[in-house]
């Protein structure tokens, strides 16, 4: 299990780019990757291709409106990445 502080500095360099560079995952790949209720950090944004049947709670820099609404129908929830630090997360996945 990965705690936030220890995701943060995984992630230092992916968080600390462009916007542009920064990598997009579609819930698609939450889909396929994810087990129910997973706790996945994606150190970019979340778009909304394909489809997520499962639960998953997902720590993002940013999402785009259909993705919120296609995690959160499929029983999940989606977070800001800064929530982390507030927050005691255990078993943290990072996604790109």
């Amino acid at each position: 299990d990965t705690g936030a502080t220890d995701v943060y500095l995984q992630n230092a360099e992916r968080l600390d780019i462009s916007s542009r560079r920064r990598p997009t995952v579609n819930v698609t790949k939450l889909q396929r990757l994810c087990k129910e209720k997973e706790n996945v950090v994606i150190p970019g944004k979340l778009l909304s291709y394909g489809i997520i049947e499962k639960p998953v709670n997902v720590y993002a820099l940013s999402f785009s409106n259909a993705a919120q609404e296609k995690i959160t129908k499929a029983g999940g929830k989606v977070f800001e990445i800064s929530e982390l630090l507030n927050n005691k997360v255990k078993g943290l996945r990072v996604i790109v």
